[in-house]
C-alpha cells in the first residue's frame, strides 16, 4: 500500500512540473497573422494587429516576407524616433525573442521606416502561478 501512495505522489509531482510548464511556455506569434510583415493596408494595421494580443517577455515574434522586398530590424524608442541608421535583417523568417520591454519593430526598405511598416508591442511580465 505504501508503495502505491509513493507512486501516486510521484505521479502527481510529475503532472504538476508538465503544468506549470506548460503555463509558462513561449508563444510564436506570427506577426500580422495571414498578412506577414508587408506594406500593410493601413498605417495602424500593426498597431491594431498587436493590440489585441498579449506578449510576454521570452514570447517570440516570427517576422515572414518575400525576401528582397522587406527588411526587419529591432530598434529602441530613441532610434526610431531620430531615424537613427540601424542593422537589419534581410532574409525571412526572422524570430525575435525580445529581452525587455520597450522595442519596436520597423522596415528598413525605402521610407517605410516612418511609413507603415512599424510597430512597438508592450510585453509583459509572466504572472506568478499560485496554488
Amino acid at each position: 500500500m505504501g508503495s502505491r501512495t509513493g507512486l501516486i505522489g510521484w505521479f502527481g509531482i510529475v503532472v504538476a512540473i508538465i503544468l506549470l510548464r506548460g503555463a509558462t511556455a513561449a508563444t510564436v506569434y506570427e506577426v500580422g497573422d495571414s498578412l506577414g510583415w508587408t506594406v500593410p493596408p493601413n498605417t495602424s494595421y500593426y498597431s491594431a494587429w498587436a493590440s489585441t494580443k498579449t506578449f510576454f517577455l521570452g514570447d517570440k515574434l516570427s517576422f515572414n516576407w518575400t525576401t528582397g522586398t522587406h527588411t526587419v530590424a529591432e530598434v529602441s524608442k530613441d532610434e526610431y524616433d531620430n531615424c537613427t541608421k540601424v542593422s537589419s535583417y534581410i532574409g525571412s523568417p526572422v524570430i525575435f525573442t525580445p529581452p525587455s520591454t520597450g522595442s519596436t519593430f520597423i522596415c528598413t526598405v525605402d521610407d517605410r521606416t516612418r511609413g507603415q511598416s512599424w510597430f512597438s508591442p508592450s510585453f509583459q511580465h509572466q504572472p506568478l502561478i499560485t496554488a
